[in-house]
């Protein structure tokens, strides 16, 4: 498959299976923490960095979306790098087009917020229902001017307050990001919050902790520990944020809160049907339409594939008795899940596979690894102790790919699995080799190549290793 051949396959992909219209890559370039300045001319990954569409063709692929579904633009799915919406010259026939198209469900555009012009602001009413992902990254003035060097501060802050005061059409999400100590302390990370949800239009409010490879990450820590004690400081401030209500603010990534393997509402949306109900952060979900749920994505799942009505069971973390709560008039592309927010753990697909897989290396009085990675090392112990999997064992993989604190598992490759199999493994592992290792999916695209282009089905011909996927 020839470079442009591939490309096409993997937009086809994200409109037919995730319901992304990719538009372009074009990037004011100027976010310091951009994982993108990654990747060289050099880079397997650079081609499908270095994409473009005539618009004739992306309208002509609407076609492929699935009109009751809510569309994204501006977000990846796959490979396919995305760029800032608002710089594609054409977006405004795209949303006219789409929205013809796609009746009633929500078009969702992310944005730097710096090139929104007057003219979608004069048409957005027309094309509603909107939902806009706002990457503000910081409401300082002095401190976006520092992480993003586009100089459109005063634009950026300015098309936030015309979003604000726009109706009820349109729904709006706000990302900041924590960077470090020096650049954005605390303090100003909290103080951005405030000021956030004096905007009642402002539904969720998420802070992420950007990840480095090893050409950028000692620029902004002295190693790997100055950051995770700069991720514990982060988290343990923003440990009552939500307790005081407004805009629920989620900070990722970092670890999944097992909670001791019970289902914990993280946060819950301002005016949303779950606040109606008096649910809180920290509630324990203890049945969705009378089926336990396996994690907080199984419980978000059940919740978004209801029908008609859902029945949720909730246990107070104040103390008390569960209570039976039914939302009725259910609609999924409306409700989502009724204003609940959850943290992201493991899919229950994923739970059952991993069962089946330590069950049957039981059976044969044989182990296997996991492997994953710091970030989420206590947590897939967690979820091994709680289904009670003793034959599995979790093991933290370094990226050797990236390097820096990339420490999220769908940045692994399988030269990193090479390389730890061959020199990280603990000493307990080389005593009994095991007879499995487990990867999670994340580290594979729809055709099972990796992120240097690797093949899985090249890779499971050459280990040793019987190799079960997630």
């Amino acid at each position: 498959m020839n470079s442009e051949n591939k490309i096409m396959n993997y937009i086809l992909y994200s409109e037919a299976e995730h319901n992304v219209l990719p538009l372009c890559s074009l990037c004011h370039n100027g976010c310091v923490f951009c994982s993108h300045k990654n990747v060289g001319r050099q880079d397997y990954l650079y081609g499908f960095y270095d994409y473009k569409r005539e618009l004739s063709e992306i309208i002509e692929h609407i076609e492929f979306l699935d009109p009751s579904k809510k569309v994204f633009i501006g977000e990846s799915a796959t490979k396919i790098f995305e760029g800032e919406p608002f710089l594609f010259k054409g977006l405004l026939e795209v949303l006219t087009a789409l929205r013809k198209r796609v009746k009633k469900a929500a078009i969702s555009i992310t944005t730097s917020g710096g090139f929104i012009t007057d003219e979608f602001f004069e048409a957005a009413s027309s094309l509603a229902p909107l939902e806009i992902n706002f990457s503000l990254n910081s409401f300082d003035e002095k401190v976006r001017d520092k992480i993003v060097l586009d100089k459109k501060t005063g634009r950026v802050f300015a098309n936030f307050e015309r979003l604000c005061a726009m109706g009820d059409f349109l729904k709006l999400n706000v990302s900041l990001m924590a960077i470090n100590e020096k650049t954005t302390p605390v303090e100003s990370l909290i103080e951005d919050i405030r000021k956030l949800r004096r905007f009642s239009k402002v539904s969720v409010i998420k802070v992420f902790l950007p990840r480095f490879a090893e050409n950028q990450f000692l620029n902004f820590f002295a190693d790997y520990g100055a950051f995770r004690e700069y991720c514990e400081t982060v988290k343990s401030s923003f440990a009552d944020v939500n307790g005081a209500g407004g805009a629920p603010v989620i900070l990722e990534p970092l670890e999944p809160d097992s909670g001791g393997g019970e289902i914990l509402v993280h946060s819950v949306i301002a005016g949303s049907r779950a606040a109606a109900v008096h649910i809180k952060p920290g509630d324990r979900i203890k049945a969705v339409n009378g089926t336990a749920p396996f994690s907080k994505t199984h419980a978000y799942k059940l919740i978004t594939a209801s029908k008609k009505r859902v029945s949720v069971t909730v246990e107070p973390a104040a103390g008390g008795n569960a209570q039976n709560i039914i939302f009725p008039e259910y609609n999924s592309e409306k409700d989502g899940a009724c204003g609940i927010v959850f943290t992201a753990d493991m899919a229950p697909e994923a739970i059952v596979k991993l069962t089946a897989a330590g069950k049957a290396l039981a059976g044969e009085g044989a182990k296997g690894i996991i492997a994953t990675t710091p970030l989420s090392l206590e947590y897939i112990r967690g979820v091994l102790e709680r289904f009670e999997i003793p034959a599995l064992e979790a093991v933290a993989f370094k990226n050797y790919r990236f390097g820096g604190n990339i420490d999220c598992v769908g940045l692994l490759t399988l030269k990193d699995a090479r390389a730890n199999l061959e020199a990280d493994l603990p000493e307990s592992f080389r005593e009994k080799k095991p007879a499995a290792l487990i990867m999670s999916s994340l580290m594979f695209d729809h055709l099972d190549y990796d992120l240097n282009g690797e093949s899985l089905r090249d890779f499971i011909s050459e280990t040793e290793y019987r190799v079960i996927i997630v």
